[in-house]
């Protein structure tokens, strides 16, 4: 084959392979795709852009709000009546007296009450009698000579009372020796007091400032308006009397015991807190203060079966405002008996079941309704103040001790306890209660009565106490009598039928 057609031959071999190329590619064009597409993933797509903007405003209260702030400051003060931690010194080895009554089982006096005094802020009662040990000083020659042991200043600080007052006519009954002897025991426990014609004043734990001033019968106007006047500059927030005056067993008190206790409230004290009737008294308000005119017994070694054993708890409520004001609250009534059983006195006060005929007769006395007959004392008057000291005596420093006992508030409380039997409210008072509580009366009416009463009154008692025959006496005088009578030398097989108590 020549050269040309083998040209030819190449020519046409190209363009075959060309031709088939072309269709090749096209058929591939024209076929499916059959690639297999990728899974897609399931990962978050991120946002292109931040939230245009945060929320318009911020939630309108946290989770948690912060307790709301009390307006205002409340305090209670619980008052009590006479209380002899100790016996008569001839009734020393007698079974039923107090001292062996009480041993060294401290507690046992206020066991029933104990709760009460620890939730308040100060509690007071009038110790009448001597804190000492025999041979120190010489019993007076009195019809009643009152004494118990040092040890006994635990029965205050183990049940939380926190001020006392020693101006009544007991406090002598070992002379001067015997009442130096209380006061350095009651100094020792931190146990506040105030004597005759003499004042303290002392801060309790919650913070309230309380200056006390107190008086056995006498009292000169013109020192009492200068004592206030004292107190008050000192930073006293509120000022007490302990006034140991009226008849006893006369259950009505005096025209000498109104008189005093409105020139007193007249002067600036705010609380009036009387004994020495041994009987309970109306309670009265007057002029923006409150009057306790008599609150009986109450722990009483003084009579070991006294013929009337009712007597009170009386707490009284302190305001103090955001001012820095301060006025009287509510008052809190516990009718109670002087001993927790009926037949004689066990030296234990018990608060009377609420509603019963023996509360409800409390009530009455405290309002001055009590319609039952009195029973006064059958020896010497009792009003004749021999035993008051002629001169004021040494006052007491008026700085608190650095230590006060360990069953005090440690905190300052917000609102009145809520754990007695009868509470002050929660519910802020606006001003001094303008009437008495309907369930415990807190003042009769303002009148005094013209006079004392020369007679028992015709009506008997609607629920009279158990009472013991009527030659034994029932209260302690003031005055010795010339002869006392003989005490007896044998211990009563049962409950002693009525003791003499002063």
């Amino acid at each position: 084959m020549n050269k040309r057609s083998q040209y030819i031959l190449i020519a046409v071999l190209a363009a075959i392979l060309v031709v088939n190329l072309v269709i090749v590619f096209c058929l591939d064009a024209l076929a499916p795709d059959k690639t297999p597409t990728p899974t897609p993933t399931q990962a978050t797509t991120v946002p292109t852009q931040a939230p245009t903007a945060p929320p318009t405003e911020p939630p309108t209260e946290p989770p948690t709000q912060a307790p709301t702030e009390p307006p205002y400051e409340s305090f209670v003060l619980t008052f009590t009546g006479d209380s002899t931690l100790g016996t008569e010194e001839e009734w020393w080895d007698q079974s039923d007296n107090f001292i062996n009554t009480i041993g060294t089982d401290y507690d046992y006096p206020f066991r029933n009450v104990a709760e009460i005094f620890a939730g308040d802020d100060c509690t007071f009662t009038n110790l009448e009698g001597v804190l000492a040990e025999k041979g120190v000083g010489t019993a007076q020659d009195k019809r009643f000579r009152f004494r118990g042991p040092l040890a006994y200043t635990q029965i205050l600080t183990g049940s939380s009372v926190e001020a006392v007052s020693l101006a009544n006519n007991h406090s002598y009954d070992y002379g001067y020796a015997g009442l130096t002897s209380t006061k350095n025991a009651l100094d020792a426990a931190g146990v506040q007091y105030a004597e005759h014609l003499g004042s303290t004043l002392f801060t309790t734990q919650s913070g309230l400032k309380i200056g006390m001033y107190a008086i056995n019968f006498i009292m000169d106007e013109a020192d009492l308006r200068q004592e206030v006047a004292d107190l008050r500059a000192a930073g006293a927030e509120i000022v007490i009397l302990a006034l140991h005056k009226g008849d006893e067993g006369i259950y009505s008190p005096t025209d000498a015991q109104v008189s005093l206790a409105h020139t007193a409230i007249d002067a600036g004290v705010d609380i009036v807190w009387g004994h020495n009737p041994h009987v309970l008294q109306k309670i009265e308000e007057y002029n923006g203060g409150i009057i306790m005119y008599s609150l009986g017994n109450f722990s009483f070694g003084g009579n070991r079966n006294p013929r009337d054993k009712d007597t009170a708890i009386v707490q009284q409520q302190i305001i103090r405002e955001k001012d820095g004001t301060v006025h009287l609250g509510e008052l809190t009534i516990i009718p109670c008996s002087v001993s927790s059983v009926t037949n004689y006195n066990n030296y234990q006060p018990t608060p009377y079941e609420e509603g019963s005929e023996e509360y409800n007769r409390v009530l009455s006395k405290l309002d001055g309704t009590y319609a039952g007959a009195d029973i006064p004392p059958a020896y010497a008057d009792p009003t004749d103040p021999t035993e008051a000291p002629t001169q004021k005596p040494t006052q007491k420093p008026t700085q608190a001790p650095t230590q006060k006992p360990t069953q005090a508030p440690t905190q300052k409380p917000t609102q009145a306890p809520t754990q007695k039997p009868t509470q002050a409210p929660t519910q802020k008072p606006t001003a001094a209660p303008t009437q008495a509580p309907t369930a415990a009366p807190t003042a009769a009416p303002t009148a005094a009565p013209t006079a004392a009463p020369t007679a028992a009154p015709t009506q008997a008692p609607t629920a009279a106490p158990t009472a013991a025959p009527t030659d034994a006496p029932t209260e302690a005088p003031t005055e010795a009598p010339t002869e006392p009578p003989v005490e007896p030398t044998e211990p009563p097989t049962q409950a002693a039928t009525e003791a003499a108590t002063e």
